[in-house]
């Protein structure tokens, strides 16, 4: 047994290394071997681990709709009395990166030790619980499922602050890759929230600002929550800062997070600005094109093609290549569940 504990280590290892040096087809498959193992062993500790890795290069890949199946399966055989949070929080992240808001919500309910079915019945419940999490990974679910379904920005963008918060109080010194898509995804949600609100203030309107915190969100309050609008916007382009600034530290030292941190730097001008810089978007597409990471091309391209339509169609085809073949529709033919969710964004608005 300990022999088969020490092959599964380092099936792992040298799995994560692959991941490190942009080298996705190789881990994959060497972190599927690793989980095989651990879970014949019943070794928990390595299965969790297998399986966050598994999930960041499922990411980086694209493979949106194999992350979610896998983590529904281990969230489908987990226990109700004890559930693993940080799974199904990741479970909530990439069922919101297919637009499945129904499973995200089940898995955020679980989180929060709530009957199925909450969210729809008390909203204000669930998220005052939710927004005390301890947990990064479960503050970006929140923020995504807020934006995306309810449409509530100011609510999403302080489940955003929250997250960064808490991102930045554990110790990344070492920049533990499965935290990467954590803070990458913290700022899609920054952007979904206040793109299109400019942060950035001349000097002679630049004011002092006091950092937000999170007593002075919490309890949420179904008529209006406190501080304004206006003052989380400003407090999220201190964390703005600190998100691009980490992101910066982990493309410094591996390869397939180069083009996610440019694709970041682009919403991060875009957020501050107003505008989109096209040239940037396509910079990291292209990064995205040769490092093979599939999901970030097509983003890259999305947020190009908004600013200027001769990319949109390109961008469609990018967000199909992240689909699994069986799923893909043939011509115009209804799109998968597995669909990226801005994939079905354009579908939905017709833009093309």
């Amino acid at each position: 047994v300990q022999d088969s504990e020490t092959q599964a280590l380092v099936h792992f290892k040298v799995s994560e290394f692959s991941a490190m040096m942009g080298e996705l087809k190789q881990a994959s498959d060497g972190v599927r071997k690793a989980l095989w193992v651990s879970q014949f062993l019943n070794y928990e500790k390595m299965q969790l681990e297998c399986t966050e890795l598994s999930v960041c290069v499922f990411t980086f890949l694209g493979s949106l709709g194999r992350a979610k199946k896998m983590l529904h399966n281990v969230v489908a055989a987990m226990p109700v009395s004890s559930p693993n949070y940080l799974i199904l929080a990741l479970f909530a992240r990439a069922s919101l990166f297919v637009g499945d808001f129904g499973c995200a919500e089940m898995a955020l309910e679980r989180i929060g030790r709530f009957e199925a079915g909450t969210f729809e019945k008390n909203f204000d419940a669930c998220v005052t619980k939710l927004l005390k999490s301890e947990m990064p990974e479960t503050l970006l679910a929140l923020a995504l499922l807020l934006v995306r379904k309810y449409e509530k920005r100011d609510l999403a963008t302080a489940a955003a602050i929250r997250g960064t918060e808490l991102l930045h109080s554990t110790n990344l010194n070492d920049l533990p890759l499965a935290s990467f898509h954590t803070a990458a995804f913290l700022l899609t949600a920054f952007a979904e929230c206040l793109a299109g609100v400019p942060l950035k203030r001349k000097r002679n309107q630049a004011r002092k600002t006091h950092r937000l915190s999170f007593s002075q969100i919490a309890p949420y309050d179904e008529s209006s929550i406190t501080p304004s609008s206006r003052q989380i916007r400003r407090n999220a382009r201190k964390h703005l800062k600190q998100v691009v600034s980490l992101l910066w530290r982990y493309a410094q030292v591996y390869r397939p997070c180069k083009a996610h941190y440019t694709y970041c730097v682009g919403l991060h001008r875009k957020i501050l600005n107003g505008k989109t810089d096209v040239k940037t978007f396509l910079a990291a597409a292209e990064l995205a094109e040769t490092a093979q990471t599939r999901y970030i091309r097509a983003l890259g391209l999305f947020e190009a093609g908004l600013a200027d339509p001769a990319y949109l169609n390109n961008a469609k085809h990018a967000f199909r290549d992240c689909m699994e073949p069986r799923s893909k529709p043939e011509g115009k033919g209804p799109l998968g569940s597995d669909a990226p969710y801005e994939l079905k964004l354009l579908e939905e608005e017709d833009l093309l």
